[in-house]
């Protein structure tokens, strides 16, 4: 199939050429794979946190490649899941086997994780960013205060509100929900 008869053209949808281009290059690498080879299975999977978490699983792949696939499967998971991700890069180690570029930036994620923000905004009750924050409140205030975990879980919530990456209620809730099933999911893995 050549380039221009790609789907996404027949829907009017534009996917610029380094995306297709970088698409084709995982396919043409996953076809010269082993059917056994880790990298194919991972490749193979079409869930971003499915895909991390075999990556995390496969030791033995090499750095450059755990690099590529952890990357790739961070900037596909929604807020929350991602943080959720981040802690079990560190609680496993595996942030080790990231290349220096992606381990800092992952390592700064870390931080605003593992340590509460500090931020002060005025917000006024009509704006948005206000009633985002009284959800927030709500939902952090159903953590139990005695779990390690709920702060890690409060903590990236807070730094997600901060970055402001929650412009909404909804996109609180969302991101609460996502941490909870994927710090949950990567946990029994």
């Amino acid at each position: 199939m050549g380039l221009h008869r790609a789907g996404q053209r027949a829907e009017g949808i534009a996917i610029p050429l380094v995306k297709l281009l970088a698409a084709h290059r995982e396919a043409i690498h996953a076809v010269k794979l082993r059917p056994g080879d880790p990298i194919r299975v991972i490749l193979s999977t079409a869930d971003p946190l499915e895909r991390f978490k075999l990556a995390v699983k496969a030791t033995r792949l090499p750095k450059g490649e755990f690099s590529r696939v952890a990357g790739d499967c961070l900037a596909q998971l929604p807020a929350g899941a991602r943080e959720a991700a981040i802690v079990h890069l560190f609680e496993t180690g595996a942030v080790g086997r990231l290349n220096a570029a992606i381990a800092s930036d992952v390592g700064e994620a870390y931080r605003d994780i593992a340590t509460p923000p500090g931020f002060t905004e005025t917000i006024h009750a009509t704006n948005c960013r206000y009633t985002t924050w009284g959800r927030i409140k709500g939902l952090l205030a159903k953590l139990n205060p005695d779990d390690p975990r709920a702060h890690l879980h409060a903590n990236a919530v807070a730094s997600l509100f901060a970055k402001r990456l929650l412009q909404t209620p909804d996109d609180a809730e969302r991101a609460f929900e996502a941490f909870a099933s994927a710090d949950e999911q990567v946990r029994m893995a």
